[in-house]
Formats: C-alpha cells, structure tokens, sequence
C-alpha cells in the first residue's frame, strides 16, 4: 500500500485530512495539495491521513517531497583546505608565535 493508494481497494485517494500542530483541515483534495506546496501554504513537517489515525509526513512521501524547495544552504559549496596548505598554515601560526614572544 502506497501514501496515494486506500487499503481498502486499489483506487486512488481523492481526499486527505491535513495537520499542523494541533490544526486539522479535513477533506482536502489530493490534487490541492502540489499547489500548496509551491505556495508555501505546506511545509515538510506538516502531516497528512487517510484515515485520521495514522500520520505520515507530506515529505515522507516522495512524490510530496519533490515538491518542496530545497532547504536555504543545501547546495552551497564548503571548500575544504588541502593537507599541504593546512601544514604550512599551521608552521606559519607558528613562527608568528614565536616571532610575537
């Protein structure tokens, strides 16, 4: 059984129930919710039920997932400083102690 897919029979979900914290918004169309993602009205941690037992994450489901924005920083580069230069940084710390005593 898939996120998409009741248990009951093999048809399509048409409606979920949506939550945040304590707020609950009951049938809400499946087909509503790419959109308010790309709005933003949705957020990663906001969960969504078949059935209003079990919960599940909107980006647990990899279809939702996708939809989501990157997170802010996820594809800066963090360049790391090669053994050699790190070494000669660290004489030069060095010698600028022992220059400084």
């Amino acid at each position: 059984m898939t996120d998409t897919q009741s248990s009951a029979s093999n048809h399509p979900v048409k409606r979920v129930t949506v939550r945040r914290g304590r707020r609950q918004w009951r049938n809400v169309p499946t087909r509503a919710l790419a959109l308010a993602i790309r709005q933003g009205k949705l957020r990663r941690d906001d969960e969504f039920s078949l059935d209003g037992t079990r919960w599940s994450r909107l980006d647990a489901n990899p279809k939702l997932a996708a939809l989501f924005p990157e997170p802010a920083g996820a594809n800066v580069f963090h360049p790391v400083t090669p053994p050699k230069v790190e070494a000669q940084l660290d004489e030069l710390a060095r010698l600028m102690r022992d220059i400084n005593q």
